[in-house]
């Protein structure tokens, strides 16, 4: 949007005032990217905003830059965005009369950060390190209005059973991939689906989901998960153990552990015990425990299109602190694991440094643990971006 307001006003968009500036993105942003909203009418109802708020100097410049932008959209569409073009889903492109954006092929960076809106620290890496395919695949992720994602609560009823809710609801839905998954289509709003607020059912991706299955918890058993709040993940391990064991569930914000505890009101779950411990690690139990779970805090380059804000604050220098912190995670956890019991580590991270670097240097430094599974996970196939490692103590 700054590019084309940039492109058809007179003078730099970080010039313009902060009040119009905002109301002429608004403006750019239905003539762009919005296909229902007639040019003429997003034309003049920006311009009578600026009108009603008091800003009658302001009117002219408006609908003179937004006129301008609007003739200089051609119809139609493309495949791929260039000086010209810019995306507006995963499947297509709109474009302009004249060039707007930097030349892809001098500035391929600079085109991706301005095209695609992401810090071109992040981009520059990602485009040393996959095919222009699978970059595009996963901009177009980061873009995307995520997919409702539906974890059935297995103590409270069956998947066919939800799905057949939802159907009498006129909500349309489909099994996911693993059992207790179930993928809605369109628009439903979460806390308008009948049975949520019952506890029938969590919302959850399917790639965290992935977190439970591979640890495979086991009713009667002791867990710890290091990195709890939201809960999500930690309710899933208590459904996979029918209810039945021990879940140490730690974190450092007491405002957080509490909606754990609701949210496991909610479930019908009672074998969650939330504990705050410091950012040091005091008050961290300490065991022995037959599995341990850490959710490690990262970058969240793999669900940049939920934590929106990351995509701005990516940093290279960030990158190396959540190293060191996700280090200290695993190498703790380890210290309460029992011999023969299985630790899952699990980001929503892109990023080498934070997934299997981590790892392989844990493994150097614990020759005690072996690599059991690990897997990548890019966004938009179909599911969240992220990486699971499961490690197993020796016996």
């Amino acid at each position: 949007l700054n590019a084309a307001l940039t492109a058809f006003s007179r003078q730099p968009v970080e010039k313009i005032e902060s009040g119009l500036k905002h109301l002429l993105r608004l403006g750019a942003y239905q003539l762009m990217y919005l296909d229902r909203v007639p040019a003429h009418a997003a034309v003049h109802e920006t311009v009578e905003v600026a009108r009603r708020a008091g800003h009658e100097r302001w009117c002219g410049f408006a609908n003179g830059m937004l006129r301008a932008i609007a003739r200089a959209l051609r119809e139609g569409v493309v495949s791929e965005t260039s000086r010209r073009a810019y995306p507006v889903s995963r499947e297509r492109c709109r474009e302009f009369d004249r060039d707007v954006f930097p030349d892809p092929l001098a500035d391929r960076i600079g085109h991706l950060a301005t095209v695609w809106n992401l810090a071109p620290a992040l981009l520059t890496r990602w485009n040393a390190r996959y095919s222009p395919e699978d970059l595009t695949s996963i901009l177009a992720a980061c873009d995307a209005i995520p997919t409702l994602t539906l974890r059935v609560n297995r103590l409270r009823g069956e998947r066919e059973e939800i799905l057949a809710t939802l159907a009498e609801a006129g909500i349309e839905a489909s099994p996911g991939e693993l059992p207790e998954a179930i993928r809605v289509a369109g628009r439903a709003v979460p806390r308008e689906l009948q049975g949520l607020a019952a506890g029938l059912f969590s919302i959850q991706d399917e790639t965290p989901m992935r977190a439970a299955v591979w640890l495979d918890p086991q009713p009667g058993e002791t867990l710890l998960d290091l990195c709890a709040a939201p809960g999500t993940k930690t309710a899933h391990l208590a459904e996979r153990m029918q209810n039945r064991g021990r879940i140490v569930a730690t974190d450092v914000s007491p405002q957080r552990l509490g909606g754990i505890a609701e949210n496991c009101r909610r479930l019908g779950i009672d074998i969650v015990e939330p504990r705050v411990i410091s950012r040091s690690g005091e008050g961290l139990p300490e065991g022995p425990f037959d599995a341990i779970l850490i959710d490690a805090p990262c970058s969240n380059t793999g669900v940049l299109h939920k934590r929106v804000e990351a995509r701005w604050r990516f940093s290279e220098r960030d990158l190396g602190e959540l190293a060191k912190t996700q280090r200290r995670l695993l190498s703790r956890a380890a210290e309460r694991l029992r011999p023969g019991g299985r630790l899952l580590y699990s980001t929503c991270s892109l990023e080498p440094e934070e997934n299997h670097e981590v790892v392989r240097g844990f493994l150097a430094a614990h020759p005690e643990f072996v690599l059991a599974r690990e897997e990548k996970f890019l966004p938009g196939r179909p599911s969240d971006g992220g990486y699971l490692a499961l490690l197993s103590a020796g016996r």
